[in-house]
């Protein structure tokens, strides 16, 4: 039921080859993109952000009691894609789905060395692929540097964090996590 265009045509995405660092660099150049005016809250940019690179978002129409967390990214052969959001999570859940799906498309089709075949990229699993996709995302919506910043001057709030940045909660605190983790073992 769940099988991607690749399991039924045989196309097969590879991890991207780029180290964590690199990613991280990656989303730092598609965060460029992002309108300098400041005013636009981050569900804003985002879609833009989709819209400038050839996408489109939507709301599926069926409810996914299964995995109502999933989101999906489908790439046509003209590079042209779209990112299908469940209809039962927020806003602040989706600005990261997208952000992952963005990833997907940037490391594992654009940044690919494979055919640019039509493919799908469904939020099932905890492969590679996902595991990179939300690096991505993560360093897309809350940089690095700009992050631990504000950790720093919010007493490592996640809560406000989350605010900050657009993200859910626990996105933020994934996020403090993690770079906390790195910072140390430096």
């Amino acid at each position: 039921m769940w099988k991607t265009l690749s399991e039924r045509f045989g196309f097969s995405r590879q991890p991207y080859a780029g180290s964590y660092a690199v990613i991280e660099a990656v989303a730092t150049s598609v965060r460029k993109l992002k309108p300098k005016s400041g005013s636009e809250g981050t569900e804003v940019w985002l879609r833009n952000l989709v819209e400038t690179l050839g996408g489109t978002i939507s709301v599926s129409p069926t409810l996914e009691w299964e995995n109502p967390a999933s989101g999906s990214l489908t790439i046509r052969r003209d590079d042209a894609f779209e990112i299908t959001l469940s209809p039962l999570t927020s806003p602040l859940r989706d600005n990261f789905t997208i952000a992952h799906e963005l990833g997907h498309f940037v490391l594992h089709y654009l940044l690919s060395e494979g055919t640019k075949e039509p493919i799908q990229f469904n939020r099932y699993g905890t492969d590679k692929l996902e595991i990179q996709a939300n690096r991505f995302a993560a360093a897309l919506l809350m940089p690095c540097d700009e992050f631990l910043g504000q950790a720093t001057t919010l007493d490592d709030d996640t809560f406000r964090l989350a605010a900050h940045f657009g993200v859910s909660e626990p996105a933020a605190k994934v996020r403090l996590e993690c770079l906390k983790r790195e910072q140390s073992a430096k």
